[in-house]
Formats: structure tokens, C-alpha cells, sequence
């Protein structure tokens, strides 16, 4: 082979091996036949290229795509029930005050039985017990430092709370001979009575508030469709979810503030299950039960 040949064999050897990359301007010999680079360089910017140009994309869609309504303030809903005034649980009170205070609702629902009115009642009734009208007298006493703690409350009909009504029914007189609960019992305009209630979460489910329909709730959520909370059986406090196709809901059971050891409880001694001391907490559409814990027969003084 000449000299010359040979020559330039070398420098086509010398140009191919160290060619030029017009996009990183680097020396290198990965190009494919159509000229692209594969080397490192371009591969890295390659990819950054594809991450801005997803992110600009992306940035584009979300002008169009209405974003998922974000509740802009916590929703609390506190449910409580079954006091049955003047024979509540001693502490109770102050244990609401206490519920209140560390939780701060924005909504507050009684499942109702708010006073006892045992004296009145259609079950045979204790000599040893204040009679109808100091009864009454009491009840609206304890009902006064309630108002003060919770000045707004959507309260639920209840057969110990309604027991007025339900005696004025089966000794003939028209309900409008008689006072209205929030007269009766001395209470502000912005505590209201319902025969049931019905209340739409910032979640958007629908919450049903009754004092007793069903013993088990988790049935009566199932047959309503929605979440449900009542109260009426004393020693069922618990929380019990039904999931569908469509919507995930629960039962909600209350529990009860009341004092099992009075007089006016004696009918329940019988039952070998012992009521259940809580209230509900409801933040967002998350139920939460909330017990009132007892030591050396009162309540421990703290959540």
C-alpha cells in the first residue's frame, strides 16, 4: 500500500472516531444512521427535555380540569344524648364542657331524652323520687348550664323527652294546648326540636339523626342509605361501616351520660350489660366515639 494511502486511512480513521456532536458539541462516534446522538449527554438532556415539556403540559391541563372541592374549614359535628335530667351521670356536664372546649363543633345534635320525666312516666314510678314538678325543676336547672356551654342545639323527639306530648295523646288533649319543649323547658330560641334530622356533611353524604328506630344501626344506615346516629339503647356505643359500590357509610350508636345507680333506672337492672359513658365526634364525615372514662365512680377529669 502507498504511503499516501495509507495517510488517508488514518485521517478518515481520526475523523470518524472523532467527530464532532452538533447538539452537545462534543467529540464522539454514537450516532445512529440518521445522524441522531445517543450519547450520554444528549440522552440527559433529551430526558430533561421530555420532564419540562410534561410539567408544561401538565401546567396546561390543570387550566381546564376544575380541581376537587376542599372543604376550606374543619366540620365538627358533636352528638350526645340520653342525659335524662336530674338523672344524669355526675361530671357529665363538665365532660361535654371539656369535649367542647378540645374539639370546638361547628354543629351540635342531641339524639334526645335530654330530661327523664320519670315522675310523669307511664312505668310505675319510685315514692322516693322528686315528684313531677320539682323533677322538672331540676332537670331545667342542669338544662341552664347546657345552654350556656352549647348556645345552638338540634335536638330530636325522644320518648322520655316528648313524655308531655305522649300523655297529652292518650288523655285526649290537642297538642295545642300545650307548650311548645323550648317553652316548657325555659331554653333559647336557637335550641330546636325535630321529629328526626336530616343534615348534609361538607363531605356531601347525608347524616340521619334519630333517637331509637332499630337496635342495631349498622341495619338502619344499610335501609337509609346514609350515615346514621342514634342513641335510646344505653349500653351500645360503637361505630360500624357498610361499604357499597356507590358510597362507603356507617351506624353511629351514641352511648349515654346517664346515672345508672338512680331510682328512676331501676327498670334496668335486670339487664346484665351496663350502659356505655361517650358522646360522637363527627370531623369531616369521621365518626369518632369519645368515652367518659370513670374512676372511683366519677369521671377521671380529662380527655
Amino acid at each position: 500500500m502507498k504511503k499516501k494511502e495509507r495517510i488517508r486511512m488514518k485521517l478518515n480513521r481520526y475523523n470518524y472516531r472523532w467527530d464532532y456532536c452538533k447538539i452537545c458539541n462534543r467529540r464522539t462516534t454514537s450516532h445512529l444512521d440518521d445522524g441522531t446522538c445517543i450519547c450520554k449527554s444528549c440522552q440527559l438532556n433529551d430526558k430533561k427535555q421530555i420532564i419540562k415539556e410534561f410539567h408544561r403540559i401538565n401546567a396546561d391541563r390543570k387550566k381546564y380540569i376544575k380541581p376537587v372541592d376542599k372543604p376550606v374549614k374543619d366540620e365538627v359535628i358533636l352528638i350526645f344524648g340520653d342525659l335524662h335530667f336530674p338523672f344524669h351521670r355526675d361530671g357529665a356536664i363538665e365532660f361535654l364542657e371539656a369535649v367542647n372546649n378540645k374539639y370546638k363543633p361547628t354543629r351540635v345534635i342531641c339524639t334526645g331524652d335530654e330530661i327523664d320525666n320519670h315522675a310523669m312516666g307511664f312505668h310505675d314510678t319510685d315514692p322516693d323520687n322528686p315528684g313531677a314538678g320539682e323533677e322538672l325543676n331540676q332537670a331545667i336547672g342542669y338544662l341552664k348550664q347546657l345552654y350556656k356551654i352549647f348556645p345552638k342545639v338540634d335536638l330530636v323527639d325522644s320518648n322520655h323527652g316528648s313524655m308531655v306530648f305522649r300523655k297529652a295523646m292518650v288523655s285526649g288533649i290537642p297538642l295545642r294546648c300545650i307548650r311548645s319543649m323550648r317553652d316548657i323547658l325555659e331554653a333559647p330560641k336557637t335550641w330546636e326540636w325535630h321529629k328526626d334530622y336530616l343534615y348534609r356533611m361538607n363531605n356531601g353524604q347525608d347524616l340521619f339523626v334519630t333517637h331509637g328506630l332499630k337496635k342495631d344501626t349498622y341495619k338502619l344506615a344499610e335501609q337509609y342509605g346514609c350515615c346514621v346516629a342514634q342513641g335510646h339503647y344505653h349500653e351500645d356505643s360503637m361505630i360500624r361501616y357498610s361499604s357499597s359500590p356507590r358510597q362507603l357509610i356507617w351506624g353511629c350508636s351514641v352511648g349515654c351520660l346517664v346515672d345508672d345507680s338512680c331510682l328512676s333506672m331501676e327498670y334496668n337492672k335486670t339487664n346484665m350489660k351496663r350502659p356505655i359513658l361517650s358522646c360522637v365526634v363527627i370531623t369531616n364525615g369521621i365518626p369518632q366515639i369519645i368515652p367518659m372514662i370513670i374512676k372511683d365512680h366519677k369521671w377521671i377529669g380529662y380527655l
